[in-house]
Parts: C-alpha cells; sequence; structure tokens
C-alpha cells in the first residue's frame, strides 16, 4: 500500500482520539487488514507508512466534523503535525475559515481554492464529452444540444450581436451554470446525457426544474439508471444487474450506513445489517449437522458395574 487513501473526516473525534496517525492507522487497518502479516499487525504497518511520509492521507471532509469540534481538531492538528508531515485536509471555504478564527489556521499549508465552473467551462466539457450525433455527422456537430443549452445566444440568428440575447434564455442559462458549478454536478450531467445519448434539452423546462435545487436533485437521481442504463450492456457483456435492482440494494446500504451513524459503506459492516437469524445461520446450521451426526451413536445410559 503506497501513494494516498482518502480518509473520512467526520469519523474523527479529536477530544476522544488526539493522535491523528493513531487514528488513521485504526482505520486503514480495519479497511486493510488483509496486509496483516505474521510480525505486524495491518495497523502497525498503516502507522508505519503515515509516520514516514509514504502514504498521503487526505483527510476528506473537515466541514462535516460538527462545528463545535472543528476548531479543536485545527488545534489537534497543529499540536500532532510536525514540519515533515503530509496532508491533504478538504474542506468547504466558510466551515475552515469559522473554525479558523477561533483557533488557528493548519500552520505551514498551502491553501488551494476550487473555484466554480463557468459556462464557458462546461460548455467546452460537456460538448467534448458528447457522443457523435446519430448518422455519422463527424466531430463538427458532437456537443451541439450542450450549446443550445448553455449558450443563451444559440438559438438566435441574431447571436452575433449579445445585445439581442433573449433575457429568459440568459436567465435560464445562469441557474443551469450555477446548478453544475462544480466537479461532481458536472460529471453527473455527462453520466445522465451524454452517457447515455439523451438530450439536455429537457433542463431548459423551467416548470420542472425551477431552480438549482430541483436540478442537482434530477440529476442525483439519474446517476443509478444511466450507470446501469441497457444501452450500455454491449460495453459490458458481464453486467446483467437492473437498475431497479442496483437502486434498491444501494438504498439498502446507504439505510444501514445510516443506522451507523457512517457517512460510509465498508466492506465488512453489510454482514451487520442482517438480522439476527441470518448472521447466526451458518453456527446454527453447523450445530443441527453435529446433531445429526451424534445421532447414530445414541445416547443410552452405559451399563453399570464392573466390565467382564
Amino acid at each position: 500500500m503506497s501513494g494516498s487513501r482518502i480518509l473520512p473526516l467526520a469519523t474523527w473525534r479529536p477530544e476522544a482520539e488526539p493522535d491523528l496517525w493513531e487514528w488513521a492507522a485504526e482505520l486503514l487497518g480495519t479497511r486493510y487488514a488483509s496486509l496483516a502479516t505474521s510480525t505486524a499487525s495491518a495497523r502497525d504497518i498503516a502507522r508505519e507508512l503515515l509516520r514516514t511520509g509514504r502514504l498521503l492521507p487526505v483527510l476528506d471532509g473537515f466541514d462535516e466534523l460538527p462545528a463545535a469540534v472543528r476548531p479543536q481538531a485545527l488545534r489537534t492538528l497543529n499540536g500532532t503535525l510536525d514540519r515533515a508531515a503530509r496532508i491533504v485536509l478538504t474542506s468547504r471555504e466558510d466551515e475552515y475559515r469559522a473554525a479558523a478564527r477561533e483557533a488557528r489556521v493548519l500552520t505551514g499549508a498551502a491553501a488551494v481554492s476550487v473555484r466554480p465552473l463557468t459556462l464557458a467551462d462546461l460548455t467546452v466539457y460537456l460538448s467534448r464529452t458528447a457522443p457523435p450525433p446519430h448518422g455519422g455527422e463527424g466531430r463538427r456537430e458532437r456537443g451541439t444540444a450542450w450549446r443550445q443549452v448553455l449558450d443563451p445566444r444559440a438559438a438566435d440568428p441574431r447571436a452575433a450581436d449579445p445585445r439581442t440575447t433573449d433575457p429568459a434564455r440568459a436567465a435560464r442559462a445562469q441557474v443551469l451554470g450555477e446548478a453544475l458549478a462544480t466537479p461532481l454536478m458536472a460529471s453527473l450531467a455527462r453520466k445522465a446525457y451524454n452517457d447515455t445519448g439523451r438530450d439536455p434539452a429537457e433542463l431548459l423546462d423551467s416548470h420542472r426544474f425551477p431552480g438549482r435545487a430541483a436540478i442537482e436533485a434530477h440529476l442525483l437521481d439519474q446517476f443509478v439508471p444511466a450507470t446501469y442504463d441497457t444501452s450500455l450492456a454491449a460495453a459490458s457483456p458481464g453486467r446483467h444487474w437492473a437498475a431497479g435492482d442496483a437502486h434498491r440494494w444501494l438504498a439498502f446500504l446507504a439505510r444501514h450506513a445510516r443506522a451507523l451513524g457512517s457517512p460510509e459503506v465498508t466492506w465488512w459492516s453489510p454482514p451487520r445489517a442482517l438480522p439476527w437469524p441470518v448472521r447466526c445461520a451458518p453456527v446454527i446450521a453447523a450445530m443441527a449437522l453435529g446433531l445429526v451426526a451424534l445421532a447414530p451413536v445414541g445416547y443410552d445410559r452405559p451399563a453399570e458395574g464392573p466390565l467382564a
């Protein structure tokens, strides 16, 4: 194990686990239990990789910590990390700034701020990743649908003059730009429309999608159906899962994670979601087989007295 690993910071409680490396080693040791050897546990190996800088921890979701805990988390990070330590800390900017006002910024760290994607960025990205149109017209026509959606002048024959832009189209393009301004939403739009060949023009319907929240909710709802779209079956001949089944299974895992109070689903936790009779079924079956195997021996009371 080397490189970088994403660690959900929401599971860290700095008041109870003041040593960041111990918390990270415990998490990684559980996640990669197979790393254990005859002389060292997976936790010990993870701790050594972290302390020597051979593994870069990406502490994801500082803003997902409770607001009251964030200042203490920054103090603990500053107290735990030395000059040689390497980490990546991700957070929404406002939450980080608020915590830093009560504590102190992460000492010696360089700050990188991710700026929102512009309409021009979105048009280029979604147009380039769009499939070629039916009929084989080629790359020139590729992405025309997205330009029609994101450029308020695209449908206007006088588009060379920006003063003729339809105010309603301009307002709609602004709403779409705000909804797709993050890499997550831009990638979901690509998945929902480019990967399936659907027409994104439906996003122009202001009655169906009145604002940013409605557009984001729609794109999230489309992720599973788009991922398991039947038109993509040819590209993955070994996959036979239906979108409805996948949605039901993922919903089960999400409910299980919520019941555990965890922001992520781990491979070792799903068995705990099963009813106890199901979890204990192997043990019960083994006991039953044992009783069946012993049955021919019988349970007669042994004869009393000395043997002849």
